[in-house]
């Protein structure tokens, strides 16, 4: 289990040193309680899905529009589902965010460099490449797990079946755990000191209306 309490801590501590990205904090932030709440609710991982499942998510289907319809609330068995998925799409979102908030400081510096072996990557990881680059890292950022996340995203909104079972089997930690880890990987970007210091007069003023 995550210590939500720990990473809520860290986000708190990094939205004060960058008000202006009080919005994006808010994607992180919403992550967090979203994967706090599937895991309090129970959600099961994707992997243990089997053929008996595809009625029962029929029924959830039926269940949920209804009980919108005459104002109730949905099942407790298919709200930690819609928390997890949203915890994915709003890591996906800060975390693409963050890096284009670095990406457009290290511009403003004119230290920004040209990504390295970027063919067939994904735009977020070519841009998570250039900004290694233009802060000439000794180590890179470790970001096996918001990769990650960013093809789970990406599956839930391009095909047609979103994230199926059979595309899981191989994980090898739960889904919220995994999710949780890909938050912890963005925290400690945003915690590198080259980082820190790249941006450390930047978007000091407060948010946008």
């Amino acid at each position: 289990m995550a210590d939500y309490s720990a990473l809520a801590r860290r986000i708190q501590a990094l939205g004060a040193k960058w008000p202006a990205l009080t919005h994006t904090f808010m994607f992180a932030t919403g992550a967090l309680f979203a994967l706090e709440r599937a895991e309090r609710g129970g959600v099961r991982d994707r992997r243990s899905y089997d053929e008996a499942d595809r009625s029962a998510h029929a029924v959830f289907l039926r269940q949920v529009n209804d009980s919108i319809a005459t104002d109730r609330e949905p099942s407790n068995s298919w709200t930690p589902g819609f928390m997890y998925n949203s915890a994915l799409m709003r890591l996906d979102a800060c975390y693409e965010r963050f890096l284009e908030a670095i990406a457009a400081e290290l511009k403003k510096q004119g230290r920004l460099e040209a990504a390295t072996n970027a063919q067939g990557l994904s735009d977020t990881e070519k841009r998570a490449r250039q900004i290694e680059a233009s802060l000439v890292l000794q180590q890179p950022f470790g970001r096996v797990g918001l990769e990650q996340n960013r093809g789970d995203v990406n599956r839930l909104k391009h095909q047609l079946f979103g994230r199926e079972a059979v595309n899981e089997r191989s994980r090898t930690v739960g889904d919220v755990e995994s999710a949780a880890s890909a938050l912890e990987e963005l925290l400690t970007i945003l915690e590198r000191p080259e980082v820190q210091d790249s941006m450390a007069s930047a978007y000091q003023d407060p948010p946008p209306a």
